[in-house]
């Protein structure tokens, strides 16, 4: 796969992680289905990446979500991110655990989305340093460095890398480790365990690719 179609592909890719925690109504697990499907069609040229494995069983078990009962998801989602949730999924509960500057973080991290000309949806009615938000933050990013590799501005690639590399850096590199334990230690045979499992294999090839190219490498 070319840089340009990894891109292309990276941004797909935090967009369905996104969207996984999001509440699992049967309308969106159908839409996951869906994508899971579509996403396997690229196995083959990622099958020497260090994060297939993972990725590949995530997909196995997303593409049966359309199908039967969808009521054992959404009690684990239930369980693990609502109410008294066993793992909460906003970055301010890992990374201030005490709770004095959780305000603080909410609105860093929102200010970041509006430099890069985004605002919260109206509709989504939670909070800007949510996991799902975080993601889709990716794959927004994803999607300018697509454009500006099709535009062949390379400073602006470079700058979009570099942007992404901070985010992971700054935000999902830090507290997503920690949050990824705590799904997989309170449903280990979930659905979720084998999403945060190939999430977090993913988020670490795709820094140390981030770094690469944007040092000049991998082009």
């Amino acid at each position: 796969m070319q840089p340009e179609e990894m891109t292309v592909w990276r941004q797909a890719a935090y967009r369905l992680f996104g969207a996984l925690f999001l509440y699992p109504n049967r309308e969106r697990l159908t839409k996951l289905a869906s994508a899971a499907g579509e996403l396997q069609k690229d196995s083959g040229t990622l099958a020497a990446l260090p994060f297939f494995e993972p990725w590949q069983q995530l997909l196995a078990a997303l593409s049966n979500l359309g199908e039967g009962d969808t009521t054992p998801v959404e009690e684990e989602f239930v369980r693990l991110f609502q109410a008294r949730s066993a793992a909460p999924p906003y970055e301010s509960f890992y990374l201030d655990p005490e709770g004095a500057n959780r305000v603080w973080i909410a609105t860093q991290l929102e200010q970041e989305y509006i430099e890069a000309g985004l605002s919260l949806s109206p509709s989504l009615m939670d909070m800007p340093d949510h996991i799902a938000v975080e993601l889709e933050f990716m794959s927004f990013l994803c999607a300018g460095e697509t454009q500006a590799e099709e535009t062949e501005t390379g400073a602006s690639s470079a700058q979009a890398r570099a942007r992404q590399q901070v985010f992971i850096d700054r935000h999902l590199g830090r507290w997503f480790p920690k949050f990824a334990k705590r799904v997989q230690a309170a449903a280990p045979e979930g659905l979720y365990s084998l999403v945060v499992e190939a999430a977090y294999a993913f988020l670490r090839y795709d820094l140390s690719v981030l770094g690469l190219r944007r040092n000049g490498a991998g082009k």
